[in-house]
Formats: C-alpha cells, structure tokens, sequence
C-alpha cells in the first residue's frame, strides 16, 4: 500500500489542493452546528454526518487502493457536489 497522498495536492497537473473544499466546510458554523445537532440526536444531522463519513471513507478506499486517478478524481468530485449546498 502506498501512504504518498500527494497526488490529492497536484496529481492531476496543478498545485492545486483537490481537497480544500471539505477543509473551508469543516472550518464552518455551519458543520459545527451539524455536528452539535447530531450529538443531540437530530436524526437529519446524524444522517448527514453518517453519509459525509461514508463518502470519505469511499475516497480513502479508492485512494488506498490506488484505484487511478479517474476513479480518485470522481470521488472528489461527488465529495464535492454532497458539500456544495452547505457553503453556498
């Protein structure tokens, strides 16, 4: 297994961070409040915490698994289009 994630920060020919979306999210009032709802129970934010986990999760498999850089790249990209109604 290769533990080089570089290829997250500049693969695909840019020095661009693929990630930092979901850092600028996780930074937010907004994903602060999620988590807090989701430790009180709110079912709708356990939910959406539980998904964003598993989407994450997905990512790390594929990165881990060093599925290519297309397959990489589609998962940023849903990555991206589950955060995007949150930083809008």
């Amino acid at each position: 297994m290769n533990d080089n994630f570089d290829h997250l920060y500049g693969q695909f020919g840019t020095n661009e961070n693929h990630l930092s979306f979901l850092d600028d999210w996780l930074e937010t009032d907004v994903f602060t409040k999620i988590c807090e709802d989701a430790d009180s129970g709110d079912e709708d934010s356990v939910e959406l915490v539980s998904e964003l986990l598993f989407r994450v999760d997905s990512l790390m498999f594929h990165i881990e698994n060093e599925s290519g850089e297309q397959r990489i790249a589609y998962e940023i990209d849903t990555l991206k289009q589950f955060v995007k109604p949150f930083v809008e």
